[in-house]
């Protein structure tokens, strides 16, 4: 159910089918960027999964193999894990011909609607709507490692990048509950009841901290130590559930978007943070937020688009583009920003890294 609210919040694009020709009605329902920055891949409501180059706004190639939406999207290198509600992963080097390089990994039995790789390349951590957290290798077709502990379909996945083999799931409605693991022994760690539903998580690159947003009821985003599990901040203003969490490049600030239309940016994890987490801007109120993404490439300066001064509230001038007005699946990169349904834009008087970049999926 879950699942199916999110993409409802989707807004309806036309993509041109290359094999039959008419346009058939689809949806975007994921975005990921690729580590080096320079490619963004994009899973659609009917199973496909593009690939795009982000600098050229090039399509480069279509790959087909899901019957349903692709929910979940995780690059390693030039290999990208795609997961779906077929209830299949699929492990394709972009590099290669995609039957001669495709791996199927068969184990959820619902729908799977988060994928991560850990931070040293070697395992794959997958979550399903049948509230199973799967972890797999590179030479095995079945899962190393099952966590069944959750309750609720599990989402919300995120590797420590501070402790090898570490890591941290979240839980649905009927959880509510973060979960450690270790990965080295297949033991569980830490459990934390956080009083609500578990949409994303993810780790600080400057400290062992991890912030968490959350659906029904409380939708916040908070802030933990770790391994204590203290809560270090509590940060509210979103009055739906915090659907949509992204990180900047260089760590330091994550854009969330919720059901209540923005999208709203944080100072979460300076380097020199005080004990006070600064909130640095909102979007205007525009049509539901979509899934985020953001380039690993340089962070954008200040003057980027939908990204304020610290500390004032970001206002789009209303002679802007209407897609500033209409976040869709926003993805930050080196060259700015990417949307899915437009062609490209680049602001009046764009700095080199304040360019922002759109193009259609046909």
């Amino acid at each position: 159910m879950d699942q199916d609210y999110e993409r409802r919040l989707l807004r309806q694009i036309v993509i041109q089918n290359e094999n039959t020709m008419p346009c058939v009605r689809d949806s975007v329902t994921s975005v990921g960027w690729s580590e080096r920055g320079n490619l963004v891949a994009v899973g659609t409501h009917k199973g496909f999964v593009q690939i795009w180059d982000a600098a050229a706004g090039k399509k480069l190639s279509m790959l087909e193999g899901h019957t349903a939406r692709v929910g979940a999207l995780a690059w390693n290198a030039d290999q990208l894990s795609s997961g779906s509600r077929d209830r299949m992963i699929l492990q394709r080097d972009i590099r290669t011909p995609p039957l001669q390089s495709e791996r199927r990994l068969q184990g959820h039995r619902q729908e799977v609607c988060g994928l991560k790789w850990s931070t040293d390349h070697q395992l794959l951590a997958s979550g399903g709507n049948d509230n199973k957290l799967l972890v797999w290798n590179h030479s095995s077709l079945s899962p190393v490692q099952q966590y069944t502990e959750h309750l609720a379909a599990v989402k919300a996945i995120a590797w420590s990048p501070h402790q090898h083999g570490l890591l941290a799931s979240g839980g649905g409605t009927a959880d509510r509950c973060i979960r450690f693991w270790n990965t080295l022994t297949g033991q569980p760690l830490q459990c934390i009841d956080t009083g609500s539903q578990v949409c994303n998580l993810a780790w600080s690159k400057h400290a062992n901290e991890l912030v968490s947003t959350h659906g029904y009821s409380q939708n916040q985003i908070l802030v933990w130590k770790y391994p204590s599990l203290t809560q270090v901040a509590k940060l509210t203003g979103h009055s739906y559930r915090v659907l949509y969490l992204a990180m900047s490049p260089d760590g330091e600030a994550i854009v969330t978007g919720a059901g209540d239309e923005t999208l709203r940016f944080w100072n979460v994890f300076s380097k020199t943070r005080s004990t006070k987490v600064k909130w640095v801007g909102i979007s205007a109120s525009c049509p539901p937020a979509r899934p985020l993404g953001l380039s690993p490439g340089r962070p954008p300066p200040p003057s980027a688009p939908l990204i304020s001064p610290r500390g004032s509230p970001w206002v789009p001038c209303p002679s802007a583009p209407a897609w500033l007005c209409t976040p869709s699946h926003i993805a930050w990169g080196p060259q700015g920003l990417v949307t899915p349904h437009l062609g490209r834009w680049e602001a009046a008087h764009p700095s080199p890294l304040a360019r922002s970049l759109g193009f259609p999926l046909g």
